[in-house]
C-alpha cells in the first residue's frame, strides 16, 4: 500500500480506525527533490544531444581545411560511439523512474543508490569524451597556423629530439586536461544533481531512525 491508498483510506474512514505511518511524511519530502533530479535530467538529455550536433557539424560549416577535417571526423566516430551507450543509459535511467513509485521506501532506496552509479558513470563519460575532444579541440584552433597536422608532425620528428623536457610538457597537458575535466564534472553535478541527492539520502536516514 503506497501513499496514495493510505490517504484515501484515511479520508473514507474515522480517525481512529487508521493511523497514518510517520514514515509518510518523510516520503513526502523526497517528492521535491526526486522530481528536481527528473527535470534536470530531462534537460541534460537535450542539451547532450544538441551538443553532439553542433560537434558534428560545427567544423565543416565552419570550413575547417581538409586535413583537419580528416582528423576530426575519423575519432568523432568513437565519441559518438561513447555518448550514445552514455544516453542511452541515461534516458533508460530516466524511463525507469517516470514508472518508479516514490511512496514506498524500496523504490526510494532503489532511485537513491540508482542515481549515484549514474553521477559516477556521468563521470566516467566525461574522461571519456574528454580525451578525445580536447585534443581534437586544441588541433581546431590552431589549425591556421598549421593547417597540416600531420605534416606539422613529421618535420616536427624529423628536426627535433624527443627530450625530456618535452615528454614533461606533454604529461602537463595531459594532467591539466584531466584536472580540467574532473572540475567540470564535480562543479556540474554539484549544481544539478547532489544537493537533491542528498536530501533524498537524509530522508532515508529518517526512514531508517524511525
Amino acid at each position: 500500500m503506497n501513499l496514495d491508498d493510505l490517504q484515501k483510506q484515511w479520508q473514507q474512514q474515522p480517525d481512529e480506525h487508521i493511523q497514518l505511518p510517520v514514515q509518510l511524511d518523510s516520503l513526502k519530502k523526497a517528492r521535491n527533490p526526486v522530481e528536481k533530479i527528473r527535470q534536470n535530467m530531462k534537460n541534460e538529455f537535450w542539451f547532450q544531444l544538441i551538443g553532439l550536433l553542433v560537434i558534428s557539424l560545427a567544423p565543416a560549416l565552419m570550413k575547417s581545411s581538409r586535413e583537419f577535417l580528416v582528423i576530426y571526423y575519423s575519432f568523432l566516430p568513437v565519441v559518438l560511439a561513447i555518448s550514445g551507450y552514455y544516453l542511452t543509459r541515461f534516458f533508460r535511467f530516466y524511463r525507469d523512474t517516470i514508472r518508479m513509485d516514490m511512496d514506498t521506501r524500496k523504490n526510494l532506496y532503489r532511485f537513491y543508490f540508482e542515481m549515484k552509479l549514474n553521477i559516477e558513470a556521468y563521470k566516467a563519460f566525461n574522461y571519456c569524451i574528454g580525451i578525445f575532444l580536447i585534443p581534437l579541440g586544441l588541433l581546431f584552433a590552431l589549425q591556421d597556423k598549421f593547417p597540416d597536422p600531420f605534416l606539422s608532425i613529421h618535420r616536427y620528428m624529423s628536426t627535433h629530439t624527443i627530450g625530456t623536457e618535452q615528454v614533461i610538457i606533454v604529461a602537463v597537458v595531459l594532467l591539466t586536461a584531466v584536472v580540467v575535466i574532473d572540475l567540470i564534472a564535480r562543479v556540474w553535478v554539484e549544481k544539478y544533481y547532489a544537493p537533491y541527492v542528498r536530501q533524498i539520502e537524509a530522508v532515508l536516514n529518517e526512514l531508517e531512525a524511525e
